[in-house]
């Protein structure tokens, strides 16, 4: 019975060092890409997309602003697909649309 009991307390130490194991992040994964605190300093800074395209668009003066704006949040390279920037420079998080619940289906 007692060896029984060791082998059964083994195999639950295997179980949990071996489950650790595989939580552990990929030290080679890069983590996302953060700005702010003085970054991006330049558009050249920011990913190729809207973000980008809309400060080139932008007149001088409400361009930097809008810089400005991001260079003092803190927020990941991701956040840029919820951020608009209007015509003043000012950056906002756009909430996306949910679609409307179906006619006849469950309210909550």
């Amino acid at each position: 019975m007692q060896h029984r009991t060791v082998f059964i307390v083994l195999i639950a130490a295997l179980l949990a060092a071996s489950g650790v194991a595989l939580t552990q992040p990929d030290p080679g994964a890069a983590e996302p890409r953060m700005f702010g605190i003085g970054q991006p300093a330049s558009i050249d800074d920011l990913p190729p997309g809207r973000i980008q395209q809309r400060l080139v668009a932008l007149p001088p003066p409400a361009r930097a602003r809008a810089l400005e704006w991001l260079q003092r949040l803190e927020f990941p390279a991701a956040d840029l697909e919820v951020m608009q920037i209007d015509d003043q420079g000012g950056v906002l998080y756009i909430e996306p649309m949910l679609p409307s619940p179906l006619p006849g289906g469950e309210q909550d």
